[in-house]
């Protein structure tokens, strides 16, 4: 019954009772973790929004790991704290944001054509 429940939230009560029944606290989990019935749009449905302050904390990392990796990419901009030198480091740091985001647009757009 119960692996029928948690399966009945993304159409597949059916495999879910017969998880549940064969395997299960294993099955309910296996349940759990299933992708919703319907395909892609039903998914993305019934996937959470992401909410503001987790969008945040993400740009809060990404910023982070980008300085870093600047300084990685050119350790003299690491070295100083004049106001020329935190210049370059913000647009290096910027680049590498962007060029960051191509790359995470692309690797989404080949999930969503299938290949993975």
């Amino acid at each position: 019954m119960v692996g029928a429940l948690i399966g009945s939230g993304k159409g597949r009560a059916a495999a879910g009772f017969w998880l549940g029944l064969l395997l299960g606290i294993i099955g309910w989990i296996i349940v759990a973790l299933m992708s919703p019935r319907g395909g892609a749009g039903a998914y993305a449905a019934a996937q959470p929004a992401v909410s503001a302050t987790a969008a945040a904390e993400y740009q809060r990392q990404l910023k982070q790991w980008a300085v870093s990796e600047a300084i990685r990419r050119d350790p003299s901009l690491g070295a100083s704290s004049d106001s020329a030198t935190l210049n370059r480091l913000e647009q290096s740091a910027q680049q590498i944001m962007k060029q960051a985001e191509v790359l995470r647009m692309q690797q989404q757009a080949l999930r969503k054509s299938g290949n993975p």
